[in-house]
This record gives C-alpha cells, sequence and structure tokens, in this order.
C-alpha cells in the first residue's frame, strides 16, 4: 500500500532548490527584529502519570532581547481539551521564555495521544524552527517488555527498550529517536502495527523531533499493511515500513526499519 511513492522526486527537486537558495544568501547578515521568535524544538511529547502536573511548558527563544514583546501564536487543538496561550511574552531584556499549556486531566482517556501545534505566523526567520507540535498522553501502567536492537534504513541502528501496557497489546520504544519523544504503538492479533491517530491515505504519521539541518523535522508514515510491517512474537522481530521525509518536502523514501529482541 505504498501511497506515497511520488514524494521522492519533489524531494530530490526541492534538495537541489534549497541548495540554490542557500548559496544566494549565503554570507548575508540579517538583524532579527525583537518579535521575531522561535521555538526550542520541534516536536515533544509528555506524557503524565499521578505525580505529574496538569500543565506543560513550552520553550521559545528570540535573537534580539531589546524590548518588552509580545508574540501571537496560532493553536490547533481538535479536541478542545487544552488551555493555550495565543501570545508568548518577552519582557525586555529577556532572549528566552515559555507558554504554558494546561489540562484537566480527568478529561482525558488513559493512554490515548492528544496532539496540539502550536505555530508562529509569519516568521521571516531562516534555519529556526517556527512551529511544535506537542502530544500529551495520559499515562498507562508501563512494563518492560524486552530490550533488543532497533535498526533505521536512516539513522543506523542501537540498544533499546521495549516497555508495554500491563494487560494490552499497547507497547512504547522511549526517546525512539529524539530524548523524550516515545513511539507508541498497538499490536493486533496477527501481528498488524498501528500507531495512535487516525490513518491518512493508508499512513500513519509519526513525528520524531528530529531537525534534519534547513529542511526541518523528520517525519515518518507507517504503512500498516501486514506485507509490509509486522511485529512477529513468535520470532521475536519487527518490521516497520516507513517513507522518512522532512517537513519541506525532501527526504530518503521508504525503509524498512527493524526491532529484534
Amino acid at each position: 500500500m505504498k501511497k506515497i511513492n511520488y514524494i521522492l522526486m519533489a524531494a530530490i527537486s526541492l534538495l537541489g532548490f534549497i541548495a540554490c537558495d542557500q548559496n544566494e544568501t549565503e554570507g548575508t547578515i540579517y538583524d532579527a527584529a525583537n518579535n521575531e521568535a522561535s521555538f526550542a524544538k520541534a516536536s515533544a511529547s509528555y506524557t503524565f502519570g499521578t505525580a505529574d502536573p496538569d500543565e506543560y511548558l513550552i520553550k521559545l527563544q528570540r535573537g534580539n532581547a531589546s524590548g518588552a514583546v509580545n508574540v501571537p501564536l496560532t493553536v490547533t487543538d481538535d479536541s478542545g481539551l487544552f488551555s493555550i496561550p495565543t501570545e508568548a511574552s518577552f519582557a525586555d531584556g529577556a532572549y528566552e521564555t515559555s507558554v504554558k499549556v494546561t489540562f484537566n486531566r480527568d478529561n482525558l482517556e488513559p493512554g490515548k495521544a492528544y496532539p496540539i501545534k502550536i505555530a508562529i505566523p509569519n516568521n521571516p526567520i531562516k534555519e529556526r524552527i517556527v512551529s511544535q507540535t506537542l502530544t500529551i498522553t495520559r499515562d498507562y501502567v508501563w512494563v518492560l517488555f524486552t530490550s533488543g536492537t532497533y535498526t533505521s534504513g536512516v539513522f543506523g541502528d542501537w540498544p533499546q527498550d521495549l516497555y508495554k501496557v500491563d494487560g494490552l497489546e499497547t507497547y512504547k520504544f522511549p526517546s525512539i529517536f529524539v530524548e523524550g519523544v516515545d513511539l507508541v504503538f498497538s499490536v493486533d492479533p496477527i501481528g498488524a502495527i498501528s500507531l495512535p491517530g487516525e490513518l491518512d491515505d493508508g499512513v500513519y504519521e509519526f513525528a520524531t523531533g528530529y531537525v534534519y539541518g534547513d529542511y526541518g523535522q523528520v517525519l515518518i508514515y507507517l504503512d500498516p499493511d501486514t506485507n509490509y510491517s509486522i511485529f512477529d512474537r513468535v520470532s521475536h522481530s519487527a518490521i516497520f515500513s516507513n517513507y522518512y521525509i522532512t517537513e519541506s518536502g525532501a527526504g530518503w523514501g521508504w525503509k524498512d526499519d527493524t526491532f529484534t529482541w
């Protein structure tokens, strides 16, 4: 069910375009205005337990600390369950600030991931992160399922722990690509893999949190078709058919990531 193979050709074209743009602007000195801000990271996840607060701080930064200023923010919250400021306030002389996302845990379903996107509109700063996707989850009780080796078709291989929800076929790779960003997935009786959220054109999207230079955050699209992706408890192995692409459209195409234990 490889439905987005055509993206690869567009990605190659875009790489050339970006390279030309960088050559044209090389050596240019840009003086940022005091209201030109960026996020500290492109993706974050907050999974809270009974001892954790019903809030999360998102950090922003700017390069010009002269004067106090309010920076407008746009917010996408499909659930409507979160209180999110629509501007970030920098004090005079401050290079950093934060906005607080708050919620009532009783309104959140355990184990369900709630994505929120916060962006700085019309921001002219290049090579900076101008949006952040925050995923908030009310935690299950997790137990260590196994330890093994995760092999990415783009990033190589590394030792990786795999956790499981007690009593459910829900798993997570903690800090799979970036510290603090977990990959959560479920497995059905035949080994089919699904990610939180809805299928979009036959694939699931996962924001890795890893920013690939000027091209932006690396996104993964998982094809859940069991001809390509499967979790095999008997052979102690799993295959994740992932399409790797950056937010700018450049990418690596389909890669078969594996986990063995």
